[in-house]
């Protein structure tokens, strides 16, 4: 539409309504955009929004965008997408480092990394594949993420059958079908020559192609999946025409196909088919140059965006640029400035937003300075002078309000609750964790919620005390029910390559490369446990000690406390020195402080309903269940002596 204007009658002499919006993220901009929208349909009463228009000058948010549009508004995009935003091409690129990473394994046994194995399962676009082509779901694919960080699987092999467990199957056949898909699809990755390898990419997205152009729901995606193809094919092509060179050839590893791939997808845009007659327009600045629309929708109008950053990469330096009229950075700022004004003159509603919060990206740089762009500033110091248009101001906090004072968190205990607390069985941790937070009691132990651990590549401070335990009751186990040997001890104390053998057992159990920082972590621990046995053999070399229970031992029954709670405790050692007529109950812990209170209970039920229940005893409390349990379960008799319950740093 083409409207004209006498030369003396100025576009901001009509009227016109200026919605200038501040919000604290891209979010809440989105909804502000959504709200008017509905707004605009039930002022038209119409759901044609024909004559409006969306400018998106930050390409990254348009997927943001098209999901605040409501589903009963026909729109179209007549701007170009980058293909480097979207899953498939981040999917394509997770494969490739899949063989960089394979071509780079100096032992060649065709394990993947586990970082890049569940970032390639993960993506949006292989949930899609896979369900389609090799008929596994969204459960079974988080099954095996789960499994992973389970059993601290750092490498998958290729040819795992087990990577799958076999209890997420119906029934056999299913087992065999799905993993015989996945295995085929794995094997894949066994590919050497940088041509095949391109071409297996090219034919797994031709074959999703195919399926996707047989059902003709998925438009935007066959749009993204065919200019994919388009430019393996291209890619395929190059290599084939460098193979010939012979010694000459330019891509000699997975490597170099890896950059080139990137480097040529990256550049690439993908371009969105639709009526550009018909319906609200989502267009690009440079798009929307000589069209003219009754309200327009401007988002995102930070310093940065509106105006881009203009900086030219250039061996003529600024001042050489002005001195010969070459263009400078002022051009494009003309240009754009031009461009943005130019959709000002027509519309009689206007709707601009910015973000006033700064922001980050995903590597921590600072990609908007919440500074709003330099047309606004314009707009409010002009614009608002003329009496026929109206400049409004607003901002919206969506996403954060708060309330002035914060309300405890109470849950109320019902019979379902009550019930729950019956079932448990309460050991030291979960008393411990009930006195520290009974929220967080609440979530751990009534509703079964815990954090999922993620693979571990090294030894973790809960990993190197498990370790340390776990050698503990290896060595100490010898002696059930017998006299401590405290010079077979020192031998041992003396023979370290025993040691490092005991603990690099234990490092296999949870699945550990044993190379580099586990190695390191493995000599400390080795010090560590030299040191502890040898003021083990100093406090004790002249006591005849029997060892009478370890916790590598079978896990004995519970007893009931009070006659209503289920309570076990299972120490690290229980041991009665025969000279001193003294059993005694033995934790090991890995840090220890000598200022702990010294508590004084005739009974538990004292201590447990003691009113001072700080951070500082939580330790005591676990020595204090497990004597409890221990006498309970006659693993000590009060009979033959007086029990001490200790600490061992």
């Amino acid at each position: 539409e083409f409207k004209s204007s006498s030369p003396t009658q100025s576009y901001f002499d009509n009227k016109k309504e200026v919605h200038i919006v501040s919000a604290n993220n891209d979010i809440e901009e989105v909804l502000f955009i959504k709200q008017k929208l509905s707004e605009l349909q039930n002022e038209l009463q119409t759901n044609a929004l024909d004559d409006t228009a969306i400018i998106l000058n930050k390409p990254e948010n348009l997927s943001l965008v098209l999901s605040a549009i409501p589903d009963n508004i026909e729109y179209n995009v007549s701007m170009e997408y980058p293909l480097y935003l979207t899953p498939e091409f981040q999917f394509l690129m997770q494969m490739l480092r899949i063989f960089v990473q394979l071509d780079n394994s100096k032992e060649k046994q065709r394990r993947i990394y586990h970082k890049l194995f569940v970032n390639l399962i993960l993506n949006p676009f292989f949930k899609r594949y896979a369900f389609q082509q090799l008929n596994m779901n969204e459960y079974i694919i988080h099954s095996i993420v789960k499994d992973i960080n389970r059993f601290n699987k750092i490498y998958i092999s290729i040819d795992d059958s087990n990577i799958i467990a076999k209890e997420i199957f119906k029934s056999e056949e299913e087992e065999a079908m799905i993993k015989y898909n996945f295995l085929k699809f794995l094997a894949l990755f066994k590919e050497n020559n940088l041509e095949d390898i391109i071409a297996i990419m090219n034919n797994l997205f031709n074959t999703y192609l195919v399926y996707i152009m047989n059902e003709k729901k998925d438009i935007v995606t066959m749009n993204i999946i065919q200019t994919i193809c388009e430019q393996l094919s291209r890619i395929e092509d190059i290599l084939k025409a460098d193979k010939d060179k012979g010694d000459n050839r330019v891509f000699k590893s997975i490597r170099d196909v890896f950059v080139l791939v990137q480097q040529i997808l990256s550049k690439e845009a993908v371009a969105f088919k639709g009526e550009p007659l018909k319906g609200l327009q989502i267009i690009g600045l440079l798009e929307s140059r000589l069209l003219d629309f009754e309200q327009v929708f401007i988002p995102f109008t930070n310093e940065g965006i509106f105006p881009p950053n203009h900086q030219k990469i250039s061996f003529l330096p600024f001042d050489l640029r002005v001195h010969y009229g070459l263009p400078t950075h002022y051009y494009d700022d003309a240009i754009f400035a031009y461009l943005f004004y130019r959709n000002l003159h027509t519309p009689s509603k206007i709707f601009i937003s910015y973000n006033h919060l700064e922001g980050n990206d995903e590597k921590g740089v600072r990609s908007n300075a919440g500074e709003p762009s330099r047309y606004i500033q314009q707009i409010k110091y002009e614009l608002s002078q003329k009496q026929n248009i109206q400049v409004k101001n607003f901002t919206i906090n969506i996403a954060d309000k708060k309330t002035e004072i914060a309300l405890p968190i109470v849950v109320n205990k019902n019979e379902q609750i009550i019930s729950k607390l019956n079932q448990i069985n309460f050991s030291p941790t979960s008393i411990t964790t009930y006195l520290d937070c009974s929220l967080k009691f609440y979530f751990n132990y009534v509703l079964s919620l815990r954090k999922t651990d993620d693979t571990k590549e090294d030894l973790a401070a809960d990993i190197e005390g498990n370790i340390f335990h776990a050698v503990m009751n290896k060595i100490y186990s010898e002696y059930k029910d017998t006299i401590v040997d405290y010079n077979k001890i020192g031998s041992l104390v003396k023979d370290s390559v025993r040691i490092s053998k005991m603990i690099a057992e234990e490092i296999k159990e949870y699945n550990f490369e044993h190379k580099g920082k586990v190695l390191i972590q493995e000599e400390i621990l080795k010090r560590d446990i030299i040191t502890f046995l040898k003021k083990e053999i100093e406090v004790n070399k002249n006591k005849k000690i029997k060892v009478i229970y370890t916790e590598k031992e079978e896990k004995p029954d519970l007893v009931v406390f009070n006659n209503r709670v289920n309570l076990y405790g299972i120490p690290d050692r229980i041991d009665y020195i025969e000279s001193e007529n003294v059993f005694r109950i033995v934790d090991y812990k890995s840090s220890f402080s000598d200022n702990y209170d010294i508590m004084h209970f005739n009974k538990i039920q004292d201590f447990l309903h003691n009113t001072k229940k700080d951070g500082s005893i939580n330790k005591q409390i676990q020595l204090l269940v497990y004597v409890y349990f221990a006498v309970e379960k006659q693993l000590i008799d009060l009979n033959r002596g007086s029990v001490y319950a200790l600490i061992l740093p």
